[in-house]
């Protein structure tokens, strides 16, 4: 079994170089590195990175460029056209893959060898943004989150139809490519339906649509196999803060593919991108799922009532609120007023568990704080620097 292993990237040579490390230490060695070096000017090209790594870890790593500069989407499915291996994996500049990841897919799925392999991740918070990779904390899923320590294979559709009606938040990695690989196969069968793998708005969602609604069979691992940097310089929520970014994604990616908004031209709100990505998707491949209008409605009008959000302009605000309520006034009242209850008591539960985590981290000794984490499911180790990562993994 081989893997290819994918890191689309625009100007992040030095999260790419940390990524070649972590990648040298897999305890499983037939795979191939993709990278689709994707920069915007010369001085941010990672070649330099890939070759040095190439010779320093002897990692197999095709490095390639496009002609100019690419949009999200087409660079995911132009870095795909160069994979070779039996299986897919996708990587964010932000995400290291962890050293048992490929040698635990080998040893407990060689055998089945299902379409879709997803798993949940562990994050690795610094303590400030000046430099991402010295001492920080990994959040470490712990065991009292588990109810099992196999694999666990789930029903593609049944988890689609789930995530369509908003009750798979909880298991939000099944099916993305950007947590987990697709077989060959099924990217032959995604493509072979739908024309390319990826597609607007977000290629990590429409792929994820399209390998549920498609593929026969599919596991989730146990254990964390990444570690997921928490930085500041995130393009979904930065994008999803901003509505001058979103309304520049939004003209770049949506109106130019004449895709249909589920809240029709609210561009502020990424949950409505989100499920749009769901419904177009679907509906132009003939799969069937039914959505859930009041969670998909709740979450828009979360988005837009967000405290942390930033508008550029009062008029701005004004027309994207008035297009929202365009999108409910043909409902009835009680269905009105069950969602604002909805989005209220959602936000009043935000606030309350930040005002709870407030106070524990002002009053509450560090060792009570690592066993509230423990409780929920995340065990916290202290690093020095992102590298004590591996020696906690062992």
């Amino acid at each position: 079994m081989n893997f290819s292993i994918v890191y689309p990237i625009q100007d992040k040579p030095q999260f790419l170089q940390k990524a070649f490390y972590f990648l040298s230490k897999q305890k499983y060695k037939n795979f191939e590195v993709v990278v689709s070096d994707n920069f915007t000017d010369p001085s941010f090209s990672c070649k330099t990175e890939c070759e040095n790594a190439a010779r320093k870890y002897n990692l197999d790593i095709k490095h390639i460029t496009p002609e100019k500069p690419l949009s999200m989407v087409d660079n995911w499915n132009f870095a795909f056209d160069y994979t070779s291996g039996d299986y897919i994996l996708y990587m964010s500049f932000k995400k290291f893959l962890l050293p048992d990841a490929l040698s635990v897919i080998v040893k407990d799925l060689s055998d089945s060898l299902p379409e879709i392999i997803n798993w949940p991740e562990d994050w690795y918070l610094p303590d400030n943004f000046d430099y991402y990779f010295a001492s920080g904390r990994r959040l470490r899923i712990t065991q009292d989150r588990l109810t099992t320590d196999k694999p666990t294979a789930f029903d593609p559709l049944q988890e689609l139809s789930l995530k369509m009606r908003g009750q798979a938040t909880s298991r939000c990695a099944r099916g993305q490519i950007y947590s987990g690989a697709y077989s060959r196969s099924l990217c032959d069968k995604i493509i072979s339906k739908a024309g390319l793998l990826f597609h607007p708005l977000a290629p990590d969602i429409t792929s994820m649509v399209l390998a549920l609604g498609l593929a026969q069979s599919a596991v989730e691992l146990p254990s964390a196999h990444t570690i997921h940097v928490y930085t500041d310089i995130s393009n979904g929520a930065n994008v999803a803060k901003n509505d001058q970014r979103m309304r520049r994604y939004f003209d770049e990616n949506l109106n130019k593919n004449e895709i249909k908004l589920f809240a029709s031209q609210v561009y502020a709100s990424i949950s409505n991108l989100v499920v749009s990505d769901y419904i177009n998707t679907a509906a132009s491949n003939g799969i069937e799922v039914n959505l859930d209008w009041n969670y998909w409605t709740s979450r828009v009008w979360e988005d837009l009532l967000d405290e942390e959000r930033s508008w550029s302009d009062k008029k701005i605000q004004n027309e994207q609120f008035a297009l929202f309520y365009d999108h409910l006034k043909n409902t009835r009242a009680i269905t009105r007023t069950q969602i604002r209850l909805n989005v209220f008591a959602s936000i009043f539960k935000r606030r309350l568990r930040a005002a709870i985590i407030g106070i524990i981290k002002s009053v509450a000794p560090d060792t009570i704080q690592s066993k509230l984490r423990n409780r929920i499911g995340r065990e916290t180790i202290r690093c020095s620097r992102i590298e004590d990562v591996l020696t906690s993994t062992e």
